[in-house]
């Protein structure tokens, strides 16, 4: 017995000493909860700012998200602000200079710093606001990335009017680093100019929904149709418009409401709508309709109902038919009237904005050449180009569908009238600009001494020759002259002639003048020993030369004097020596016969000079205008080429 009561009486204190235990773990516990319950909210402020630590930029906006208010303390190119918690625990501070920074976050002793070294990402394609047609397919112009980036495109653009927005989201290693905004316009008119205007002043965009001007029966309940509001950098503002004014439908009257919207930068838009609250509204169904014919619009009145009385148009005609038209000139708002058979007063407006008042612009160049002038007009209109008429030294030339003209004589004065297709007329004033090459007719005494083999290297020499184009003009016909005679005459070397000698590069062949063999000495015009000959050029080669030293490029130089009477690619006119042609040889052009080509480097009224390489050498020749034959009249050309509309495409 003793030992079994001292066996309890042992359990009943162990059994104290655990309750105690429990108790005190108990109030331990509480103990702890209440001190993390009280505690300072920045005391583990370190690991919250981690949190707060992501950031992306949106539209030039730094948004930091967090779930603490932490104190802004070191934000270089950004404004000197607080972060502070947001219901959506979002944070946006303004972003400045190209978008790279660094954010010290800092509550109590601890910190956390935001870097961002990539700066601005992404850049849109084309306008940042795109005004599209009722109906028209939203084509995105999309964006360029300045570093390796992955872009999501969220969009919610439809064909139906509204104001959409399309969010180009950019990450990088999968973290949101930028997000940047595109507004998308679909007007409900064909063409919204008060829309395009607004946005490029920056001031809102406050559009009512239903007509300006409203008519209740009295007593009858007026319901506010509504409002949409917008803005070019803020979006949608349509939370933000006030509205003021009442409607009492128990008294006969007009009523205005007013609707008020300020953008974030101050600019102010206000619109007004008027109820008029009558003893009895007619059961009357009225409608406008614009159409447009040339630069002036038609504007149809329709109107249905019994009770129609009259109606007055804004010249203030009265039509009492059902469907009146005016006919107005010029883009505004214009208002009808419309009577009942009570005597009570409606109000139609329309506002016409497709009459086309905007004349073209553009400006106009005459270039004369020998004996030829060209006029070439750039215009451009908004509705597009109708005709030219063409003033040409008091001489009009009517209704001309191109914007290229050309004379047969040399142009002293010029200038166009250009016309759109609604009618509206601008008159451009042309720049006349003499392009003519002079012609030095004077004889030439040919080099005897052949070109020096590996001469071609001489930097001189080449420095000589491209002075002389440039000065003359690269690619033009002075400077394909220049280059012509360059060689054959003020190089004082012979070039010999070579049959298949080409060379389509600049400067001179250091190859010429040095021994090559030939399996047909007759084709050269210096033989030396055995079977060579001394390199040097042909007929096609020597032109081809000249044109390539002018700056043009050798593709477009015909290979052959076959080509060349043809000239490849641009396929010009070419002619006979007759006096009663339209067209005159000119420096630049091209002589031929069969066979042979040479270049025309001078003319007057009765000689052609020309530059050419013959079996004989390279020469300076001349040849009767009005014949083409040689001044022995002995053998000669049979043609030559017209090469205006090569310089004029190709040319400077």
């Amino acid at each position: 017995k003793m030992d079994g009561f001292y066996l309890q009486e042992n359990f009943e204190k162990i059994k104290k000493y655990i309750i105690y235990f429990f108790i005190l773990v108990g109030i331990i516990i509480a103990v702890f909860i209440a001190l993390k319950f009280f505690e300072n909210p920045y005391k583990n402020a370190e690991k919250l700012a981690i949190k707060a630590a992501e950031a992306y930029v949106k539209n030039n906006n730094i948004v930091v998200t967090g779930e603490l208010y932490i104190p802004l303390e070191k934000l270089p190119s950004i404004d000197n602000t607080d972060l502070c918690k947001t219901s959506s625990g979002v944070i946006v501070t303004r972003a400045k200079g190209n978008l790279k920074y660094q954010a010290y976050l800092k509550c109590d002793d601890y910190e956390t710093k935001i870097v961002n070294n990539k700066g601005k990402i992404i850049e849109l394609v084309g306008d940042p606001v795109i005004i599209l047609n009722n109906g028209e397919l939203f084509k995105d112009p999309l964006y360029i990335l300045k570093d390796e980036a992955r872009v999501e495109i969220i969009s919610n653009v439809t064909t139906k009017p509204g104001i959409y927005t399309v969010k180009y989201c950019v990450y990088v290693e999968d973290k949101l680093q930028e997000i940047i905004e595109r507004r998308v316009i679909v007007s409900e008119s064909d063409k919204e100019k008060t829309v395009t205007g607004l946005i490029n002043k920056e001031v809102p965009v406050l559009k009512l929904i239903g007509d300006k001007n409203i008519y209740l029966s009295l007593n009858s309940k007026y319901k506010e149709p509504g409002y949409k509001a917008y803005d070019y950098k803020d979006g949608k503002i349509s939370r933000n418009v006030e509205v003021t004014g009442k409607v009492d439908s128990t008294k006969i009257g007009t009523y205005t409401i007013t609707y008020k919207v300020t953008n974030s930068r101050g600019a102010t838009v206000i619109e007004t709508r008027n109820v008029s609250v009558m003893q009895k509204k007619a059961n009357l169904d009225i409608s406008l309709e614009s159409s447009f014919v040339e630069n002036k619009a038609i504007i149809t009145l329709n109107i249905s109902g019994d009770e129609y009385n009259y109606s007055i148009d804004p010249t203030g005609t009265r039509c009492i038919l059902k469907t009146c038209t005016t006919e107005v000139k010029n883009n505004g708002t214009y208002r009808f009237k419309i009577y009942d058979t009570n005597g009570n007063e409606y109000i139609s407006e329309i506002e016409i904005d497709g009459i086309d008042d905007e004349a073209p612009t553009g400006t106009c160049t005459a270039t004369v050449t020998s004996k030829k002038g060209t006029i070439v007009v750039s215009a451009t209109d908004n509705k597009g180009i109708g005709s030219y008429t063409y003033i040409i030294d008091g001489s009009r030339i009517e209704n001309q569908k191109t914007n290229v003209y050309e004379v047969a004589k040399e142009i002293k004065t010029a200038s166009v009238e250009v016309k759109d297709i609604s009618g509206n007329t601008t008159k451009l004033t042309c720049d006349v600009e003499i392009k003519k090459v002079t012609s030095d007719m004077s004889s030439v005494t040919m080099a005897t001494a052949t070109f020096p083999c590996k001469a071609g290297s001489n930097q001189a020499l080449n420095d000589a020759l491209k002075a002389k184009v440039n000065a003359a003009g690269r690619k033009t016909r002075a400077g394909v002259v220049a280059a012509a005679t360059y060689l054959a005459a003020d190089l004082g070397y012979r070039i010999e002639y070579f049959w298949a000698g080409k060379y389509a590069y600049e400067g001179l062949n250091p190859k010429w003048g040095c021994e090559m063999k030939w399996w047909d000495r007759k084709v050269c015009s210096k033989k030396s020993s055995g079977d060579t000959c001394l390199y040097g050029l042909d007929c096609t080669g020597f032109t081809k030369w000249a044109f390539v030293n002018a700056g043009f490029d050798a593709n477009l130089i015909p290979r052959s004097s076959q080509q060349s009477s043809n000239w490849g690619t641009v396929k010009p006119a070419y002619f006979t020596f007759d006096s009663h042609s339209k067209v005159e040889p000119q420096p630049g052009d091209i002589l031929y016969s069969p066979g042979h080509v040479a270049l025309i480097v001078g003319v007057d009224d009765k000689l052609i000079k020309l530059a050419q390489i013959t079996p004989r050498s390279l020469s300076i020749d001349f040849i009767y205008k009005d014949t083409g034959k040689n001044l022995d009249n002995k053998g000669g050309f049979s043609g030559f080429v017209s090469l205006d509309k090569f310089y004029q495409t190709y040319g400077e």
